[in-house]
C-alpha cells in the first residue's frame, strides 16, 4: 500500500471541484483565486500532517478531527519502528 498524493488526498476529502480549479489554473499559468488557495493551503497542511498515510487519511475523515489522526499515525509509525527493531535484532545474534 502506498501513500496518497495531494489529488488523492481532495479526491478523498470530495474536494472534485477544487482539483478541476487548481487543474484549470495550472493548464492556464494562472493564480487561483484567493479563497479556492486558501482552502488548497488548509487542505494541504492537513495533508502533509498525515502523511497521505490511507489508515490516517481515513482515521481524519471519520471525525474530520486532527487528532485522531494523529493518533492513529503514531500508531503505524510505533508499529514500524518495533518491526524494524525485529529484523534488526533477528540480524545480529
Amino acid at each position: 500500500m502506498y501513500p496518497l498524493d495531494f489529488e488523492e488526498f481532495l479526491m478523498a476529502l470530495g474536494e472534485d471541484r477544487l482539483i478541476a480549479e487548481i487543474r484549470q489554473a495550472f493548464d492556464r499559468d494562472t493564480p487561483l483565486p484567493e479563497s479556492l488557495h486558501v482552502r488548497a493551503l488548509e487542505h494541504y497542511r492537513t495533508f502533509l500532517v498525515t502523511g497521505g498515510m490511507p489508515g490516517v487519511v481515513n482515521a481524519y475523515l471519520s471525525e474530520v478531527r486532527i487528532m485522531d489522526a494523529l493518533s492513529t499515525q503514531h500508531h503505524i509509525l510505533n508499529s514500524y519502528s518495533c518491526s524494524e527493531c525485529d529484523v534488526a535484532w533477528i540480524g545480529h545474534p
